[in-house]
C-alpha cells in the first residue's frame, strides 16, 4: 500500500507537469480529489466545466486508463491533449441531448466520479447534480466552488441541509470540504469543494479531516 508521502510525491509530479493548464483548485483541494480518484480508479468520469482542460488532465493522471465525459460550452480554451477514444466532449451540460447520448454511450454502466464546475448559477448546478448525479450509482460527487455566494453554495446548502431526502437525512451536520482558512486575497482560488460518497468508503489521510456526505443504505 502507498504510503501518503509516496502518493503526495506522485501528485505533486503531475501537479507540476499540469498547472500549466490552468488548474482551477487550489493544490490541497485538488490533492484530496485527486486522492480519491487515485484510489476509486473510475472507469466511467464526467467533468462539467473544464476551462483549460488543468483539472481533467490532474484527474485523469490519477486514473489514465478512465473513459472522461468531458462537458463544456465552449472547447476553444482547452489546452490539455484529448485522449484519442478515452476523452468524450459534449457542448452544455442543460441540453437533454448531452444527457441521453452520454447515457446511451454508457449502456448501463456507472458513472464512477462526477465533477460539476461549470456555470454556476442556481438552476444549472441544480440541473447538472440531479441530471447527472444519476448516473452515479456508487461513486463519487465533487462540486467545486462551495464556498463561493453563487447557486453552487445554494445547491450544497440543499443537499446538506434544506431537503428531507432519505440518501441525506442522517447527515444534516455537513459543511465544506475545506473551510477557508486563507484570506481570499491571497487564495483566489481557494473556493472549497463539496464530496458526497454513494455506495463507497474511501479513507483519505486524517491529516485533512474533510467533511464527507455519505450515502446512507
Amino acid at each position: 500500500m502507498e504510503n501518503l508521502f509516496d502518493t503526495y510525491t506522485e501528485f505533486e509530479r503531475h501537479w507540476n507537469e499540469l498547472s500549466k493548464y490552468n488548474i482551477q483548485q487550489s493544490k490541497r483541494e485538488a490533492f484530496f480529489v485527486w486522492s480519491l480518484i487515485k484510489k476509486l480508479q473510475p472507469k466511467n468520469m464526467i467533468e462539467i466545466g473544464l476551462a483549460q482542460g488543468g483539472s481533467a488532465a490532474l484527474w485523469e493522471s490519477a486514473a489514465p486508463d478512465s473513459r472522461h465525459f468531458l462537458i463544456d460550452i465552449d472547447f476553444h480554451n482547452v489546452q490539455k491533449p484529448i485522449r484519442e477514444g478515452k476523452d468524450i466532449l459534449f457542448k452544455d451540460s442543460t441540453d437533454s441531448d448531452t444527457f441521453y447520448t452520454i447515457k446511451t454511450m454508457l449502456k448501463g454502466e456507472n458513472v464512477d466520479f462526477l465533477f460539476i464546475d461549470g456555470d454556476h448559477s442556481e438552476p444549472t448546478v441544480r440541473w447538472d447534480y440531479n441530471i447527472y448525479g444519476s448516473l452515479v450509482r456508487q461513486g463519487v460527487i465533487a462540486l467545486h466552488n462551495i464556498n463561493s455566494g453563487t447557486g453552487v453554495r445554494s445547491i450544497w446548502n440543499e443537499i446538506c441541509y434544506e431537503n428531507n431526502i432519505n440518501d441525506f437525512k442522517d447527515v444534516c451536520k455537513m459543511s465544506v470540504l475545506f473551510p477557508r482558512e486563507e484570506k481570499l486575497k491571497d487564495t483566489p482560488q481557494f473556493l472549497g469543494i463539496g464530496i458526497i460518497l454513494r455506495g463507497v468508503a474511501l479513507s483519505p489521510s486524517p491529516q485533512y479531516r474533510p467533511t464527507i456526505a455519505k450515502r446512507t443504505q
